[in-house]
């Protein structure tokens, strides 16, 4: 049996990488979430990454026919499953930018994201669920768009980066939103004082 975390150069530390790790090995068929059509319906739906959407298909073509990069995504769809209701699921991750040189080099800058977008439409539901409206609820998931923006100018090349992946358990759990140019995170105490600050145009 392979170590997947040294054959692709990376760290996850989780306390449920192994049963993650079991359960994806033991998954013969390729899931939804891995296709095409799931993609593509949470553009039409949400526009969750349609300004990237060639990109990210072309990058989901190329993780599907990697057996390592889709174990890869598999297991941590199963940690994130568990991040519901656990933010401590994944404790640390080293992520090299350059995988090894079997490991292809598109799906490997994007892997991270589909187990992520496997998350949304179940959060997505909550969400509306609630009672928030949808304009909120869309605006909110269209971070994942703009998080593979800004990877891109941070990294240099198109990818979604591990930072934007811990980043986005906010809006998975259900503890970010974006209200305007806002974003407001859901927490149980606040001990420091809130201040807005208006532009010399008038803007909060």
């Amino acid at each position: 049996m392979i170590n997947l975390q040294e054959e692709l150069k990376i760290k996850i530390v989780s306390p449920f990488w192994e049963e993650a790790y079991q359960r994806a090995l033991l998954d013969s068929e390729q899931p939804e979430w891995l296709t095409a059509d799931y993609i593509k319906y949470l553009n039409r739906e949400i526009g969750i990454v349609a300004e990237h959407e060639e990109q990210v298909l072309d990058a989901l073509e190329r993780v599907v026919k990697d057996k390592k990069l889709n174990l890869l995504a598999k297991t941590l769809y199963h940690i994130l499953s568990v991040c519901k209701v656990s933010e401590e699921a994944i404790t640390e991750m080293e992520y090299p930018r350059n995988p090894p040189e079997d490991v292809d080099f598109v799906g490997y800058r994007f892997v991270l994201l589909f187990p992520m977008l496997a998350q949304v439409k179940t959060a997505y539901d909550a969400i509306v669920g609630k009672g928030i409206d949808e304009t909120i609820a869309k605006k909110t998931f269209k971070a994942f768009d703009a998080c593979i923006t800004l990877s891109t100018v941070k990294v240099g090349y198109p990818c979604f980066s591990v930072m934007y992946f811990r980043w986005n358990f906010l809006y998975i759990n259900q503890r970010m939103y974006r209200i305007g140019r806002f974003e407001f995170e859901i927490i149980p105490k606040i001990n420091e004082p809130v201040r807005a600050f208006m532009s010399k145009k008038g803007q909060i």
